[in-house]
């Protein structure tokens, strides 16, 4: 809906600003309070649509004049004109759809003023969309969509000048439910496309299979805004970073509660690749792996050791370390299931254990004679 303020409706009626605030006041004229975004402050705002019918068609005959009208044709041009040209009148569009059509109407205007200058004027086309991109960021524009709009501003057909693909009609493009499918179909999997390589997927399928659809295609941003609205991100994170990821991050979970432990009851051992390259006794480079223990109370990194890689030579190393620091040793250790934890030596297999495991009577390990238990992540 279109607004006016107090000193818009009296240049439209032609009387004072004063004036066209008395008679707001005194109710002759609808108006709403609204915040003005500029001085932070509450002002009349006027819908044009409760004006009197003279000044509503003197207000739209002001924009139509801002516009302008398709001029003579410079030369005989063989210019299709649309065969179905949907013809509604200037006031039905939006204030954003006659922004549109004014840099439509401006643009065409100085393309025919200055193509008449040149002989070669398939070379001055390419030129000028050239120019048209760089003053006009964003602008959906080639030769075919420069035609096709001449053709529609020839016919004073504004509902030709308007992009169906772009973000002047945001929140009003269609997309056919099958391109869309398909779309889908392409973006979610393990391989995870760039939504611009699944664009040009669903531009050469939809020209295969629905040719009839290829030119109202809507733009890859849409199909992007289309994701974010639509797609939850956990069905994005599972389909296209797998389910451990999406479990990892979505997936309800029981914070440990740390008040009645003590400092030295639990270490959690972990390894880590050093974002670091040295180069090795060989002279070779490589990137060194850390392994530590962390008290789980304090947070203290009480023991580690650098390998060339994780391993449970590596995992003990860390632990006497630990021990030699002067923290004594822990009543029970946390491990994950890696290799590099769950062997028979250290504290059994854990999680790894199958039926043709420790069958018979297996040396105990060494967590057991320190008494110290081990605890295993659940996966």
């Amino acid at each position: 809906m279109d607004y006016l303020t107090a000193k818009e409706l009296a240049e439209l009626k032609g009387c004072s600003e004063r004036h066209a605030k008395r008679i707001i006041k005194e109710g002759k004229v609808q108006a709403e309070m609204q915040i003005d975004p500029n001085i932070k402050q509450e002002r009349y705002m006027i819908p044009v649509s409760t004006l009197p019918e003279e000044l509503k068609a003197k207000y739209y005959n002001n924009l139509k004049k801002e516009v302008g009208t398709a001029p003579e044709l410079i030369e005989s041009e063989a210019l299709k004109p649309h065969k179905k040209a949907v013809k509604r009148r200037f006031e039905e569009y939006t204030s954003e759809e006659r922004t549109e059509i004014a840099l439509w109407c401006n643009i065409l205007r100085e393309w025919q003023e200055l193509r008449v200058k040149y002989k070669n004027k398939a070379f001055f086309d390419n030129d000028f969309i050239g120019k048209c991109r760089l003053e006009h960021e964003g602008i959906n524009i080639s030769t075919d969509i420069l035609y096709r709009k001449y053709a529609a501003f020839r016919e004073n057909d504004y509902d030709g000048l308007i992009d169906k693909r772009g973000g002047w009609n945001r929140g009003r493009t269609s997309m056919n439910k099958d391109v869309w499918k398909m779309f889908t179909r392409i973006y979610l999997v393990s391989s995870r496309p760039t939504v611009s390589r699944c664009y040009r997927d669903i531009q050469a399928w939809t020209k295969k299979y629905y040719p009839e659809l290829y030119s109202s295609l809507p733009s890859a941003r849409t199909f992007s805004r289309r994701i974010e609205r639509e797609i939850p991100e956990c069905v994005i994170e599972y389909t296209r970073y797998g389910k451990k990821s999406c479990f990892d991050k979505y997936l309800e979970y029981i914070e440990r509660d740390y008040t009645d432990l003590n400092a030295n009851d639990i270490w959690i051992a972990d390894n880590h690749t050093l974002d670091v390259i040295s180069l090795s006794p060989e002279g070779k480079p490589h990137r060194l792996s850390l392994t530590a223990y962390m008290d789980a109370k304090s947070g203290v990194i009480v023991g580690w050791n650098l390998c060339d890689d994780p391993c449970s030579q590596s995992t003990l190393i860390a632990l006497r370390a630990a021990a030699m620091n002067g923290y004594g040793l822990p009543l029970g250790v946390y491990f994950d299931n890696g290799p590099e934890f769950l062997v028979h030596d250290i504290g059994g297999r854990g999680h790894r254990t199958k039926a043709n495991w420790n069958k018979g009577d297996d040396p105990p390990t060494i967590l057991s004679l320190l008494g110290i238990t081990m605890v295993n992540a659940s996966n």
